[in-house]
């Protein structure tokens, strides 16, 4: 899918794109089915939804998803962002 896009340049108005981050997770949300972490690279950061186990807080990660803005709770905070539905994820051994 060609470079990695930085987290800065996602807006509410790319919904529905395809988008492949990488960074590192700084926090970790779990919840009934799947979870959420934090996505954060040199310009920002971004919460990623996910089905899979959540990774832990430092793994550095590459991730393909979908761009998409919605209100979710995260951690008892309502929070109306855009967010990245992980499609996608390479272990971190295997980033760059």
């Amino acid at each position: 899918m060609g470079s990695p896009a930085t987290i800065d340049r996602i807006h509410a108005d790319h919904q529905g794109q395809s988008v492949r981050l990488v960074g590192t997770v700084t926090q970790r949300a779990m919840f009934l089915q799947g979870g959420a972490y934090q996505l954060q690279d040199e310009s920002g950061s971004i919460w990623v939804l996910t089905q899979q186990p959540v990774p832990e807080v430092g793994d550095r990660l590459s991730i393909q998803g979908e761009i998409t803005y919605d209100a979710i709770a995260v951690q008892g905070q309502e929070l109306g962002e855009v967010y990245i539905d992980e499609r996608d994820r390479q272990l971190p051994s295997l980033v760059d």
